[in-house]
């Protein structure tokens, strides 16, 4: 997780140990012995003090006292924009500050201060969080919903990062959960460089958010109105920036440490129309010759190419070398990257003259150079060659880096270089890594791919084997089966050619997945079974993840069509695999399996066992999705076994976990079962409201688990006395579940029972033949 040396995170460990933060113990998991670290506190209270900060590690039962030495230059890191120097601008400030209004649009040309006005506003007048994004043109909706959940993280609330990670809940579950929490916060957002934004949906999250937030406070900054959004004067403070007046003017002189006569600064002010960065140039070339000479050069050139000379002749040649740079990758680049194209130590220095010069912009840790240069600069003539060159080295850093933003990159610039080659690499490695997490970023992984199949050569077919399946996973990640499946056996097909045993493997274990999904049982089956056997012939380490995948899926086809022993036997396969896969997740999650699949055969008190042990891990691991899960399992194991009172404590704490992460398919299930865990203990009100909150639920998730909260309801219905509402639900609730065999015996055999208690004989009969008919195994 972290990409860091083991030795290196070994000594950090024992660090945190000696300071009371961790605990560690030794276990056995399978056949290996492993060290488990736990967090071994509830609570960290930091203050600062002039002999640094005490920090009190505190738990439930008493506090501890630690006097820790550090830097807090490197604690407190601010990404607001800095503002070396602020002129004036006070009319803006008192109607941003003084308004009332909570969304505040700021536009104004490049240049004009618009980013300068709100970064000096946030630092001066705002005592609540601040959230900063400047949107680039790669930006996607995921991005900035990551960054919003990291920045709430920071700040104590960790629901919106879980909830995130659950690809079974809907987007805009999510979005509210953010929402909720930023409004309560009554934090400040900050959106600079709107114009730049390529992705729609990111403009409709913005829309959203005006129309929404109450509390907190909502900055736009971009050079035009943003398109969608909605121009209500009662509630936006919608600010246009124009250049300095003659008194603005003035005191930039005077800032600049530069004294004229009234005369040159009148005329610098008309010429400029007071735009602070052109002020800024013309004040550098009037510092350095004689004004009658600078303006003798204004009246004989235009404008751009007057700015540019001064600028551009002026510099030395490493500095119009970071220029050139810039010029060609557009994108913001941080240190680093520069360092990669522009192998120079004194490199930072020469970007902190380059800003001071009012040529480059520092953007959190990135430069880039500004708008109001872009648009004067002239075209370079920049080779093609040495452009591809720059991307190349540029995409060959990123992928060096890792991670799944610069993997992503890279790719973006391999396919700019033109580098077929370097790209297909990536999405080798992506196939043989499991790089799932590229699909995080979907829209913008899709545009990629897309820009890729649109530069290979023809008959180029390694290339359009590995283009042809990410389309696939991007199609099955968007909910499209049908477009997904032809894709994957192209895909298939070109791979067997090449003699790709692995990428063949891997194709037939998505493909296996699918067809499991479109209930194509005996396609599925067989596709997963070569699978199995080609992947037996493949000698190479990366294979385990997908062998486990394999398995995986194939326990999953085995539960769909009920055969519950061949379920079994599978998944004690992918637990031997998982057993030798150096990460902890895939063993926590097959015992989770093996406790899911032993409690459906009803071998309750293994099933208990594994997944307790499961349970136990999840925690150390801090999935609080995986943890929910296994509450659920638990509750069904305890429900089979008859201990309610165990089943409803374990279905609570399902609920709370889940309703957290807002996964609702899940929240769905968890009140369905509630509702039969009441009815069950004679607390038909709380049975009542559960099914009804859970049948409201499933009009949103659409669920077939909502059939559970039906045939409750319905028989809540029956046992009141109304009978055809009742017959009526709980027939609605079978067809909801008549599909899903091994989710059908538990609430027939209650209904079966409650039917003959309440003398609804031949109901009773017809339930009790769907339950002989099923087939199960076991």
């Amino acid at each position: 997780v972290l990409k860091r040396d083991e030795t290196d995170i070994s000594r950090k460990l024992k660090q945190l140990e000696r300071v009371g933060l961790v605990t560690s113990r030794w276990v056995r998991l399978g056949n290996r012995n492993v060290k488990i670290y736990k967090l071994n506190i509830d609570e960290i209270r930091i203050s600062i003090s002039s002999s640094g900060l005490k920090v009190e590690l505190r738990t439930e039962d008493n506090v501890t006292t630690k006097h820790i030495y550090i830097l807090l230059s490197k604690v407190l890191r601010v990404k607001i924009p800095e503002v070396p120097k602020f002129i004036n601008r006070r009319k803006e400030l008192r109607q941003i500050n003084e308004s009332g209004k909570n969304i505040i649009l700021i536009t104004g040309m490049p240049g004009i201060g618009k980013t300068t006005l709100v970064a000096y506003y946030v630092r001066n007048y705002v005592k609540d969080p601040v959230f900063w994004h400047k949107i680039s043109e790669f930006d996607t909706l995921e991005l900035i919903l990551w960054r919003l959940a990291a920045f709430l993280n920071g700040l104590g609330f960790n629901e919106p990062l879980e909830c995130l990670k659950l690809s079974n809940v809907d987007l805009g579950v999510k979005i509210n959960l953010l929402l909720n929490i930023i409004d309560g916060l009554s934090c400040v957002i900050v959106f600079d460089d709107i114009h730049k934004c390529k992705d729609k949906r990111i403009l409709e999250f913005i829309r959203y958010l005006i129309d929404n937030l109450s509390s907190a406070k909502l900055i736009l900054i971009s050079r035009d109105r943003p398109k969608l959004t909605p121009f209500n004067k009662e509630k936006i403070l919608n600010l246009t920036l124009k250049g300095f007046n003659i008194k603005e003017t003035y005191e930039l002189f005077k800032a600049k440490g530069i004294a004229l006569r009234n005369e040159y600064i009148i005329r610098s002010y008309m010429i400029t129309k007071g735009h602070p960065l052109l002020l800024v140039i013309l004040i550098d070339a009037l510092r350095r010759d004689n004004p009658e000479e600078v303006f003798k050069h204004l009246i004989n050139e235009d404008l751009p190419s007057f700015f540019w000379r001064e600028i551009y002749e002026k510099l030395s040649d490493i500095e119009k070398s970071v220029i050139r740079v810039l010029a060609v990758i557009k994108d913001p680049l941080t240190l680093d990257e520069l360092q990669e194209l522009i192998p120079r130590k004194a490199l930072q220095l020469i970007l902190y003259s380059l800003i001071d010069k009012g040529i480059v912009e520092h953007q959190e840790d990135t430069y880039v150079l500004h708008d109001v240069i872009k648009s004067i600069m002239p075209n370079l003539n920049v080779s093609t060659q040495e452009i591809n060159e720059y991307y190349g080295r540029l995409g060959r850093a990123l992928y060096e880096k890792g991670g799944v933003i610069n993997e992503l990159k890279a790719l973006k610039y391999f396919i700019k270089a033109g580098d077929v080659d370097a790209a297909i690499n990536i999405l080798r490695d992506r196939v043989r890594l499991q790089k799932y997490s590229y699909l995080d970023f979907l829209d913008f992984y899709a545009k990629l791919i897309h820009d890729l199949e649109a530069i290979v050569p023809p008959h180029y077919e390694v290339a359009e084997a590995y283009i042809k399946y990410e389309k696939s996973l991007i199609a099955l990640a968007k909910g499209d089966v049908e477009k997904a499946i032809p894709l994957l056996y192209d895909a298939l097909k070109i791979f067997k050619k090449l003699g790709f045993k692995l990428e063949v493997s891997e194709t037939l274990s998505t493909l296996g997945r699918a067809l499991t999904d479109v209930k194509d049982y005996d396609n599925a089956l067989k596709c997963l079974n070569e699978g199995i056997r080609l992947i037996k012939e493949v000698d190479e380490e990366s294979k385990m993840l997908i062998e486990w995948g394999l398995y995986a899926n194939l326990a999953k086809l085995w539960s769909y069509v009920g055969d519950l022993d061949k379920a079994k036997e599978v998944v004690l396969k992918e637990l031997e695999i998982a057993e030798k896969i150096d990460d902890l997740m895939y063993y926590a999650t097959t015992l989770f399996h093996l406790g899911n699949v032993l409690e459906i055969r009803n071998e309750l008190i293994e099933a208990e066992r594994y997944t307790k042990k499961s349970l136990e891990m999840f925690k150390l691991i801090g999935s609080n999705y995986y943890v929910g899960l296994s509450h659920l399992v638990l509750t069904y194991i305890y429900l089979k076994l008859r201990k309610l009172e165990k089943a409803l404590r374990h279905v609570n704490k399902s609920l709370d976990t889940l309703r957290k992460l807002y996964a609702g398919a899940w929240v769905l299930e968890a009140l369905a079962l509630r509702s039969l865990i009441y009815f069950e203990l004679g607390k038909m009100k709380e049975a009542e409201a559960d099914s009804l909150e859970a049948i409201e639920l499933g009009k949103k998730v659409k669920y077939y688990m909502v059939g559970y909260a039906k045939i409750v309801l319905g028989t809540i219905k029956l046992t009141n006395g109304l009978s055809s509402e009742g017959l009526k639900l709980i027939r609605d609730g079978y067809k909801d579940l008549m599909y899903f065999k091994t989710d059908l015996v538990l609430i027939l055999e209650f209904l079966i029972k409650n039917l003959r208690r309440l003398g609804f004989q031949d109901e009773a009969r017809f339930y009790e033949s769907v339950i002989n008919n099923l087939n199960l195994t076991k």
